[in-house]
């Protein structure tokens, strides 16, 4: 977890927003937690927060359960299931991480 990860909070909604967000979830008996609600063009899920701001279902869920994430911070699903949105399966990343990590390995070989 990187440093500052720790001194961020869960993302604080009306509890009304919460449960409508939660409605569209099917926790029953499984790992990944299933979105029933509507989905991008590329099969992720998102969620009209309030007219007319739109977010994705995936990162909504994960600041809401775990913490909040920073503008730079992404989030690589474990599971590979676009529509799971335990945040246990969902890893967040900041953007170059990726890219600094491959550089390293390349050098070693």
């Amino acid at each position: 977890m990187p440093p500052t990860a720790a001194k961020k909070k869960k993302l604080k909604v009306p509890a009304s927003v919460r449960k409508r967000f939660e409605d569209y979830i099917d926790k029953k008996n499984r790992k990944c937690w299933t979105w029933k609600g509507s989905r991008t063009e590329d099969g992720y899920g998102q969620f009209w927060l309030n007219e007319g701001k739109v977010v994705k279902a995936h990162r909504f869920a994960y600041e809401i359960f775990v913490r909040e994430l920073g503008p730079r911070e992404r989030l690589k699903n474990i599971c590979k299931d676009k529509n799971c949105m335990n945040p246990e399966c969902w890893q967040p990343f900041t953007i170059g991480e990726p890219i600094a990590m491959t550089r390293v390995r390349r050098k070693k070989s």
